[in-house]
C-alpha cells in the first residue's frame, strides 16, 4: 500500500477516534473532577498495550529515548488537563476546535527542526486540510457564555494546542528510532504513572476512593479505549510514512466528528462556516492521495 495512503487511512482513523473523545469528554467534563477523568481516560491505554508488548516482545529502546518519551508523556498529560479545563468552562464548539489546531505547529517545527520534505501538490493539499480545520474553529456563542469566561476557555483550548503541538513535534524526532509499539506502549505507561501522581499528591489521605471514583467513570474508559485506537493507528501510519505530519495533519479534523456527534445526539447546529470547512479538509485529503 502506498505510504501517503497508509498516512492518510491512519489519520482518518485518529480522527473519527479523538473526535468521538472529544464528545465524550465534553460530556463528562461538568459533572466530574478534571484528574478523576484523566486518569479513567489514561488507564485503558496500559492494559492494551501489555498485551501487544509482551506478544512483539523487544527490547527497551536507549535511555536518552526513554527520556524523550517521557516528555512526550509528560506534554500529553498538560495538553489533556487543559483541554478537560477549558471543556469545563467554554462552548464545546469553540473550544475543541481550538486545541485541535496543533497540527499548524507540529508542520511548521517539523519542517524547519527536522527538514520534512513535501512535493508542491502534497503542500498544497496540506495547506488545504489545515485551512478547513481553521475554518472548523469558527463557532458562534450559541450557549451565551460570559465574554470573560468565553476568553479564558479559548486561552486554555490554546495552551492545549500547543502543549499537543510540541508533543508531537517530538514524537517525529523518534520515529523511525524506535517501533511503534515501544513508542506507544511507553508513552502509555508514562501517562498513567503521571495520572496516579496528579491524583496521588493532590488527594493525599483519600487516593483509593478517588481510583475508585474514576474507575466507576465507565464512559471516560470507553473513551479511553476509543482514544487508544486512535494513537495506536496514528503511530502506526507515522511508522509506515517516516514522519507524523501528514497523519497529525488529518488528525486534526476531529472536531468534525465531535461536531456531527453533538448535532446528532445534543441538538447542536452545523454551520455554514463549519460545513464549508468539512469540504475544505476531505477535498484536501482526496488531494493529498492523487499523486
Amino acid at each position: 500500500m502506498n505510504n501517503v495512503l497508509l498516512a492518510t487511512i491512519s489519520g482518518v482513523i485518529t480522527a473519527l477516534c479523538w473526535g468521538t473523545t472529544d464528545w465524550i469528554s465534553s460530556k463528562l467534563t461538568k459533572k466530574f473532577k478534571k484528574l478523576e477523568m484523566n486518569f479513567a481516560f489514561q488507564l485503558p491505554s496500559i492494559l492494551i498495550m501489555i498485551p501487544i508488548l509482551v506478544i512483539v516482545g523487544q527490547p527497551l529502546p536507549s535511555i536518552n529515548l526513554i527520556l524523550r518519551l517521557c516528555l512526550i508523556s509528560c506534554f500529553f498529560i498538560v495538553a489533556f488537563l487543559f483541554l478537560l479545563k477549558a471543556l469545563s468552562m467554554g462552548s464545546v464548539g469553540v473550544v475543541v476546535p481550538i486545541a485541535n489546531t496543533y497540527s499548524l505547529l507540529t508542520l511548521a517545527l517539523s519542517s524547519i527542526f527536522i527538514g520534512v520534505v513535501f512535493s508542491n501538490f502534497q503542500i498544497i493539499a496540506i495547506a488545504g486540510i489545515v485551512l478547513g480545520v481553521v475554518l472548523l474553529v469558527y463557532e458562534k456563542n450559541h450557549e451565551k457564555i460570559p465574554i470573560r469566561v468565553h476568553h479564558k476557555a479559548t486561552i486554555y483550548a490554546l495552551f492545549a494546542s500547543a502543549f499537543w503541538g510540541l508533543g508531537f513535534f517530538l514524537v517525529d524526532t523518534v520515529i523511525g528510532k524506535v517501533s511503534w509499539q515501544m513508542l506507544t506502549g511507553i508513552t502509555s505507561t508514562f501517562m498513567v504513572i503521571f495520572s496516579f501522581i496528579l491524583i496521588a499528591i493532590t488527594n493525599r489521605g483519600e487516593i483509593i476512593s478517588v481510583l475508585k471514583k474514576s474507575l466507576s467513570i465507565k464512559l471516560a474508559l470507553f473513551g479511553g479505549v476509543i482514544a487508544q485506537i486512535g494513537v495506536i493507528s496514528l503511530y502506526i501510519g507515522s511508522d509506515r510514512s517516516g514522519s507524523v505530519v501528514i497523519p497529525v495533519v488529518i488528525a486534526s479534523s476531529s472536531p468534525l466528528i465531535a461536531s456531527c456527534l453533538s448535532t446528532l445526539y445534543d441538538n447542536e447546529k452545523l454551520g455554514l462556516i463549519k460545513r464549508i470547512g468539512a469540504v475544505v479538509v476531505v477535498a484536501g485529503i482526496i488531494a493529498l492521495n492523487l499523486i
